[in-house]
């Protein structure tokens, strides 16, 4: 037996499918993936302070033959064998030991830039989440923008079924003609036709849904909230709290600034490579030779403790070539943050004029809706009546299916300006933790 909670979780609010999306959108797994990397490259870059540690051990068996020369000794010639005629068990193993103790700038840089890089894939991680829950809403505010179109279709295409039958009545008691009986059946028809859109429209709105929060495209769904009624929030900040905001909020521009500062750190680091590097080092040893048959055994141990400069004098201009690189590089961030400040403001101050001309015009858009209603009323009692044409009240229909219509993409657009208005600012995503 099926429980009506299988059909209650198909029923989504906004707030469910952001939910939904930002633990199911591949784009925000890969995102996080990118994330976690990044903080994995802070802890490579933190171990260049770190001592290096290495152990080696050895066991073998070897055979060395052993030298024999010929000596005379009292006028008698001796022969005199260096070594042993029987192979060896060796054990040995060795400890070495290093730490970096100057590098002048090499490590120090590198994990600045590492911890930089992991901001900046923070960030991105932020911006992705952005973007998911931005695509999110709007598919969300189009099912249900596709869904009351479908109706509103549904709607056209009564009225003009009831002005098809309407006409066919008068035609038979005379009071319509042919022509006018054959203009409503076109009318019809070009009703239907809208019909048939607005429900591919309505599934393909269905589809993209499911696609964002990382559902089956063809798995039913059913939208908690009708219309755009429930959505009707004020945003009062103005377009300078806009900007303010933007500039300390949005992942974008904040990672404009992290890859500024690595390339600033980056050229600094290049720099280093004239500079030589000192390290620390030491080893400890110890090594066993066996010969079993002729019962000889020793140990031996060695141990070094150094202290290692190395400085590289010339290396075929690699290191000049290396600052030259670092340098564009930083003259190109520094271009690119210029472009990303304007493009900041830029987009902050699009999403604020149309969130304001989406207030403006859903205004105009009530009234006008208001009167196609009346218009409409007022143009079928006429017919009715043999007061007005034919093509009167088929223009009344049509007026009033494009005022609703209007009003409709109205109410979406603006709903849509409002997540535009705090993704351009960067908070979108504060709301979703």
């Amino acid at each position: 037996m099926m429980s009506s909670n299988c059909f209650a979780d198909q029923i989504f609010t906004l707030e469910k499918a952001i939910g939904s999306a930002l633990k199911n959108n591949e784009q925000v797994v890969v995102a996080q993936k990118k994330m976690e990397a990044s903080q994995a490259k802070v802890s490579q870059a933190f171990s260049g302070y770190l001592p290096s540690l290495d152990l080696s051990a050895n066991l073998s068996r070897s055979y060395s033959s052993p030298i024999i020369s010929e000596i005379r000794v009292g006028g008698i010639n001796s022969d005199v064998m260096f070594g042993f005629s029987e192979p060896s068990n060796v054990k040995s193993w060795q400890a070495s030991l290093s730490q970096n103790v100057f590098t002048f700038g090499k490590l120090e840089n590198a994990l600045l830039i590492a911890l930089d890089g992991a901001q900046a894939e923070k960030e991105e991680y932020r911006k992705t989440r952005q973007d998911v829950i931005y695509a999110t809403t709007a598919d969300y505010f189009n099912v249900i923008k596709a869904v009351k179109m479908l109706s509103y279709a549904q709607e056209s295409v009564d009225m003009a079924q009831a002005h098809v039958d309407q006409v066919s009545a008068m035609l038979n008691v005379g009071m319509a003609v042919k022509s006018d009986l054959l203009r409503s059946q076109v009318a019809l028809l070009s009703a239907k036709q809208s019909l048939i859109k607005a429900r591919n429209s309505a599934e393909l709105a269905k589809a993209s849904f499911n696609n964002t929060i990382g559902r089956q495209i063809e798995e039913p769904i059913d939208i908690a909230d009708a219309d755009f009624s429930s959505f009707d929030k004020s945003e009062n900040r103005t377009y300078a709290q806009l900007l303010k905001d933007a500039y300390e909020f949005r992942p974008d521009w904040k990672q404009t600034k992290y890859s500024l500062s690595i390339s600033e750190k980056n050229l600094n680091m290049s720099k280093a490579g004239w500079l030589p590097q000192v390290t620390a080092r030491a080893n400890y040893g110890w090594n066993n030779t066996n010969y079993s048959n002729i019962h000889i055994n020793y140990d031996q141990t060695n141990w070094t403790v150094a202290a290692a400069a190395s400085w590289n004098i010339f290396n075929g201009f690699d290191t000049q070539s290396k600052i030259k690189e670092a340098a564009a590089g930083l003259d190109q961030a520094r271009a690119a943050s210029e472009l990303a400040r304007k493009s900041v403001e830029l987009d902050v101050k699009q999403s604020y004029l149309n969130y304001i001309s989406s207030k403006e015009i859903i205004e105009t858009a009530e009234k006008a809706l208001e009167s196609a209603e009346e218009n409409y009323q007022a143009a079928r009692l006429r017919y009715e009546n043999g007061l007005a044409t034919n093509i009167e009240i088929l223009d009344a229909q049509a007026s009033l299916t494009k005022s609703e219509t209007d009003l409709l993409a109205s109410q979406f657009d603006l709903c849509l300006a409002r997540a535009q208005i705090r993704k351009s600012s960067g908070l979108l995503d504060h709301d979703w933790k």
